[in-house]
């Protein structure tokens, strides 16, 4: 997980798309639901008990 995944406002432009792609890279599923720049997306992060440095990140799609 990197910094980008905290972050909250884009600039207009590909930057929106650029880091919905490179979540969606680092995915352990593929869930069929894909999101574009036109998209509000929900980020809930959580830590694991396997490292205190890990995290389970999960993007939810506006509908």
């Amino acid at each position: 997980m990197s910094d980008a995944t905290y972050t909250l406002f884009f600039e207009a432009g590909d930057a929106y798309e650029k880091y919905l792609q490179d979540e969606k890279e680092k995915s352990w599923y593929d869930t069929g639901i894909a999101a574009d720049g036109d998209d509000q997306i929900l980020v809930l992060v959580t830590c694991t008990a396997d490292q205190k440095d890990e995290r389970i990140v999960i993007l939810g799609r506006k509908r």
